[in-house]
């Protein structure tokens, strides 16, 4: 008699990644390794966002991408409004590189931390919570790219 053992291995971070992906209908491609590249878009704009894992220990990452770069003379400008924003977030963080003005959303987790295993659900509220960050501050980085309002009147402003 030939006996075959199941399989009983939990998924990969990355497969459970691809799984919450698919769960929401996020259309994504591989970008590298471990990471892969979303458009997606709330209410107040599109970016392009970045997802990758880690397997040991279990990392998730997720990063929402601003299209429009900060011009250099308001990037001192942009880097208050960034860090009253900040002040505000949670698990999320914005961010600028001062050498191209590029904008980010970036949260982490990791999961060895939680005591969990990086699942679906945990993943897709993971996600959720950068883009609804990502959305609230969207219009306020956008005023200040295309505007003339200063930092404390577009955090004023904000719903």
């Amino acid at each position: 008699m030939d006996l075959q053992i199941l399989s009983t291995r939990e998924p990969t971070a990355y497969e459970q990644m691809l799984a919450a992906f698919e769960s929401e209908d996020w259309a994504w491609k591989d970008e590298r390794a471990g990471c892969v590249q979303l458009d997606l878009s709330g209410q107040t704009g599109s970016w392009r966002c970045l997802a990758s894992v880690r397997e040991d220990p279990a990392q998730f990452c997720f990063t929402s991408h601003v299209p429009s770069r900060v011009p250099v003379e308001k990037r001192p400008l942009a880097a208050e409004l960034l860090v009253r924003a900040n002040h505000q977030l949670g698990m999320a963080y914005l961010s600028m590189d001062f050498a191209t003005g590029a904008v980010s959303c970036r949260t982490l987790l990791e999961v060895e931390h939680v005591r969990t295993q990086l699942t679906v659900e945990i993943i897709v509220r993971h996600v959720r919570y950068n883009l609804e960050a990502m959305d609230y501050y969207y219009a306020g980085i956008m005023a200040l790219i295309h505007g003339d309002k200063q930092p404390a009147e577009i955090m004023a402003g904000l719903p």
